[in-house]
């Protein structure tokens, strides 16, 4: 024990520093513990703080569907910088797509067309005498007589024609049994032919009658003539053009209906040269499908109220196509679109087509109207045809096998190039504003000029 505490007394500064070794671990760890255990709590409250703010801030991006029935990209989360500019840009180059496409489908549907009298459209000059000439001049050239009036020249572009004039081709055929009795009498020395000759006469007759007949059908495309266009106000029919001029001067708004039934028989003649043609050339009526328009039936432009020269106040525009979709009315036609109901987007024509066509293209006819312009076929009905009741009218069809295809068409044209050439009369009829006033230069309403 003496050694114990001698060896103790000689090494205390030694035995103290082992003791405070001893007691410092246990009470460090417990002290460090507590330390880690208060500093991860802050930090997690700090971390679940910034995790609440984090998801204040969460955003949803989108990228919208580019037509009805698709459906859109959506992405829920925290904002990221590189998911910010991919949405960006898919939005940008969306919005290039759909704008080349509504360029694309506008141009496909104005086809480059103008109007027939420069600067009558969308406002007519302000001196009336210099508008009442433009008007007359636009009625000018719609009145057929000359060949050169616009209907004349459309007939002319689809390769249009008529049967032989019945009298010519009596003529011929007289002068052709002329000289085959004098042929017989000549040959047989009888004043009269016996009726073997007189059977082979008639059958010489009647081939050539034939050959008569056949040759427009051999030469040009469809039989078709302004007499199958419907007769009337634009008010009332459609197409509709002045056969002889009206009483006093035509109203402004009624050269427009003019010139807007003008673009209407354009694409109906258009889609008959589109079915009549094989790469760009047109098919004689002999091989062509469509081989002779019996008529031409369509509905006049949605107005309102029919005027002539003041039309009606302003009426309900319709639904606006980019705030609302427009509800489909099966009820009113097959393609879900109704003439009579407005919207800001389009106008709808209607026309019903009789024709005579080759049963076995029927098909092929349907395909030429969705190719040409945007024309839908609503509904069609199939009747026989006697050919020889045709042929003795003169309409020469060919070997085809034919039947009368009544066709009935919903035409769409778009108000992206129809509305500014709108006259306000007729805009306020449609729903739409009328043209805003040029605004005047200096405060007097004139230029002032330089200086």
């Amino acid at each position: 024990m003496n050694n114990m505490m001698a060896f103790v007394k000689k090494r205390w500064p030694l035995m103290v520093s082992i003791l405070v070794i001893l007691v410092a671990l246990p009470v460090g760890w417990f002290v460090s513990n507590k330390l880690n255990s208060g500093i991860q709590q802050r930090q997690e409250a700090a971390a679940n703080n910034l995790m609440t703010r984090l998801d204040g801030l969460r955003v949803t991006y989108e990228l919208p569907a580019p037509v009805d029935g698709m459906e859109p990209v959506e992405n829920s989360g925290v904002p990221h910088q590189r998911l910010t500019e991919f949405y960006r840009e898919q939005q940008q180059a969306q919005n290039e797509r759909l704008s080349e496409a509504t360029e694309a489908i506008v141009a496909f549907n104005r086809k480059d067309r103008g109007v027939l009298v420069e600067g009558l459209f969308p406002k007519q000059p302000e001196d009336d005498s210099e508008a009442q000439l433009l008007r007359l001049r636009m009625q000018d050239m719609l009145i057929p007589g000359d060949g050169e009036s616009a209907y004349e020249r459309l007939l002319s572009d689809i390769g249009a024609t008529t049967p032989p004039d019945p009298q010519r081709v009596l003529d011929t055929l007289n002068d052709t049994r002329a000289r085959l009795f004098e042929r017989e009498s000549a040959q047989s020395g009888a004043s009269e032919p016996d009726d073997d000759e007189l059977e082979a006469i008639t059958q010489e007759l009647v081939a050539q009658r034939v050959s008569l007949y056949a040759r427009p059908a051999q030469e040009r495309s469809i039989y078709l003539s302004l007499d199958q266009f419907p007769v009337g106000s634009p008010f009332d029919v459609a197409p509709a053009f002045p056969r002889q001029a009206v009483s006093g001067s035509p109203s402004h708004g009624r050269t427009f209906l003019w010139q807007f039934d003008y673009w209407f028989a354009q694409d109906i003649l258009g889609f008959l040269k589109e079915a009549n043609s094989r790469g760009g050339e047109l098919l004689p009526i002999v091989d062509a499908p469509i081989k002779r328009v019996l008529r031409i039936q369509g509905e006049p432009l949605r107005l309102d109220r029919a005027g002539d020269d003041e039309f009606a106040d302003a009426v309900d525009p319709g639904p606006e196509a980019m705030n609302e979709l427009f509800e489909p009315r099966f009820y009113s036609s097959p393609s879900g679109r109704d003439a009579d109901w407005l919207n800001q987007l389009y106008d709808i024509r209607k026309v019903r087509l009789s024709l005579i066509v080759d049963s076995q293209r029927i098909s092929d006819i349907i395909d030429a109207a969705a190719r040409y312009n945007l024309m839908t076929v609503v509904d069609l009905d199939i009747s026989a045809v006697n050919v020889w009741n045709h042929l003795d009218l003169g309409y020469y069809y060919g070997q085809d096998h034919v039947v009368q295809l009544d066709l009935d068409l919903e035409l769409v044209y778009l108000r992206a190039w129809t509305a500014p050439l709108m006259p306000d009369s007729v805009r306020l009829e449609l729903g739409l504003e009328a043209h805003p006033e040029p605004e005047p230069d200096d405060e007097f309403g004139q230029d002032s000029g330089p200086g």
